[in-house]
């Protein structure tokens, strides 16, 4: 698989001075190893780091997706010889899909639909190759830590009806979600023990200078002090990406991947 980054389609919208005081981070469209339904963290897989990308003014969702073919094999890509299966990918696609939705992305686009191809199974095989890593590591997610996010999840909706209705709609069952986030709490913890977060800061300047370029936009923005914290944020996350994606490179290098999807 070729690995350069892909271009992410991204709407060319302004950000607006709500969205700053609010510290509002777009939905990057690069999702990770988390079901949509979890909504967990969703950096893991990301190389999306640009600044637009960061702070993106909301977009109407449409209640329409085009659909993933069924034309894929059934084993859609092995990494260290473990399938990556085409159900797996479907779900992955309709993740990504309702991302670019998000963004305003035109989704029946030729070259978007590629796009989304391509970063759906990207998700899948980084997602199992930093898996595996993790299991040779010995890591493993606590159970009460998966269960008490799950219930946090459940808590959002009226009733266990409710949820199950939403877990239908997504093609999702309640273990296939507890299962997920169980893998994504073992990853996060993986990534904890390789990279080293602790050292990544953002210095007033950043912060300054990523007002600056807001502010530029127009006018309307409050006081810097009012939202230097969250800026702040938003240049760490976006820090945490890029190390990330450092990461994310060498893993993949050194993993056997064979792409079975016809480009």
């Amino acid at each position: 698989m070729d690995e350069e980054n892909t271009k992410d389609v991204q709407t060319e919208e302004q950000v607006t001075p709500e969205e700053v005081v609010a510290g509002k981070s777009s939905m990057l469209w690069v999702v990770a190893a988390c079901l949509l339904i979890a909504g967990g963290a969703w950096y893991l897989t990301s190389k999306d780091t640009s600044e637009d990308a960061l702070l993106l003014e909301n977009a109407e969702v449409p209640t329409q997706t085009s659909g993933v073919s069924d034309d894929y094999p059934e084993v859609v890509a092995t990494v260290n010889g473990t399938e990556v299966v085409k159900e797996e990918f479907v779900i992955s696609y309709a993740q990504v899909e309702q991302a670019a939705l998000a963004q305003g992305a035109d989704i029946t686009a030729p070259d978007v639909k590629a796009q989304i191809e391509e970063q759906a199974l990207e998700v899948l095989i980084n997602t199992v190759a930093l898996a595996q890593l993790s299991e040779e590591a010995g890591i493993a997610a606590d159970e009460a830590a998966v269960q008490a996010e799950f219930d946090a999840i459940a808590a959002q909706y009226e009733s266990a009806e409710a949820l199950e209705a939403a877990l239908a709609e997504n093609n999702l069952t309640a273990e296939m979600v507890q299962e997920d986030i169980a893998q994504r709490i073992q990853i996060d913890t993986y990534l904890q023990t390789v990279i080293d977060f602790e050292s990544l800061a953002v210095t007033e300047e950043e912060v300054v200078a990523f007002y600056d370029s807001l502010a530029s936009q127009g006018s309307g923005l409050p006081p810097v002090e009012e939202v230097s914290d969250a800026i702040s944020q938003q240049l760490l996350q976006q820090k945490q990406q890029e190390a990330i994606g450092v990461y994310l490179d060498t893993v993949r290098e050194e993993a056997e991947i064979e792409i079975h999807i016809e480009a």
